[in-house]
């Protein structure tokens, strides 16, 4: 097994582009960097230093580095939030607002690389893995590359990241919940479910133990899959009536994933339920971002 967490390297990545719309929130610091912490654990020592020492190459505009690569996966998060706040220097960085994820219409099943206009999650892992594995770049562009590329993954596996834009994927459906502290059904896949789950463990073990958990047989398929296979397993996540994020409905002559309007009562059996797609959703990140690395690094 750990021969093959070693040496296996990700498929080439197709062109993909997606939907685009505007949620106000983003898949948790929390699970950004557990995602990147399971992905150093699937490289060798010196992919990980190698990781570690372009990570530090990157200054933000006001001058800020990070020691290590788990701290920088957050940095596409802070980029949007000083881009969006007008923050001197960082408006080079709006470009990338809708970068965190895609939205696309309601009678959607399958998802379609047609509707992108390059402005989405799966443009942007497309965008960011081209400029990081180009040894032409400078080694700051690479390491921007490197911090945009590890969120961008992540942010492609958080189910309601791929939803609709009326509702802001979910921003705007209420949860009542005795067991969360969040109030709407996106803030509670972003932060809660995680959180909740982790408890008081150490969060660098806890993703420890993910990554054990991870059989050889997944890492293969995860690894092989492309980007777009990753987008519709968080759509259909999403669209799953389990979720409560929409129900399937016949509607004139088409069927649509309508949102009832009602709260959202969130459950022990919920808990069960979203908590177990969460943990996958996270080995399944980091062992894609491993892939993507390997690739990069070779």
């Amino acid at each position: 097994m750990r021969s093959l967490r070693l040496t296996l390297a990700a498929m080439l990545l197709l062109p993909i582009s997606m939907w685009a719309s505007n949620p106000a929130h983003a898949w948790g610091h929390l699970a950004h960097r557990m995602i990147c912490a399971i992905a150093l654990m699937q490289l060798t020592p010196d992919q990980r230093a190698e990781i570690d020492r372009l990570a530090a190459r990157f200054k933000t505009p006001d001058g800020r580095s990070y020691r290590y690569f788990t701290q920088g996966c957050t940095f596409a998060d802070t980029a949007r939030g000083k881009a969006r706040s007008g923050a001197r220097g960082w408006s080079r960085y709006a470009i990338y607002n809708n970068w965190h994820f895609m939205n696309g219409p309601r009678s959607t099943r399958r998802i379609s690389a047609s509707l992108c206009h390059e402005d989405c999650v799966l443009y942007a892992i497309d965008y960011h893995f081209k400029n990081f594995a180009n040894r032409d770049r400078t080694e700051a562009d690479r390491a921007q590359a490197l911090l945009m590329l590890s969120h961008f993954i992540g942010d492609a596996h958080q189910p309601l990241h791929i939803a609709f834009e009326d509702d802001y994927g979910g921003n705007r459906i209420k949860i009542q919940s005795s067991i969360y502290r969040s109030t709407n059904l996106h803030a509670l896949w972003d932060t809660d479910i995680l959180r909740t789950a982790l408890g008081n463990d150490d969060w660098w073990d806890f993703a420890r133990r993910l990554n054990e958990a991870i059989s050889n047989e997944s890492m293969l398929k995860w690894r092989t899959d492309q980007p777009i296979v990753w987008a519709q397993e968080s759509y259909d996540i999403t669209t799953n009536a389990l979720t409560g994020y929409c129900d399937w409905q016949r509607k004139l002559i088409q069927t649509v994933c309508m949102s009832n309007g009602e709260t959202l009562n969130i459950d022990n059996d919920y808990r069960r339920y979203a908590q177990t797609i969460v943990m996958k959703r996270i080995k399944q990140a980091g062992t894609r971002l491993a892939g993507y690395l390997i690739r990069s690094l070779d």
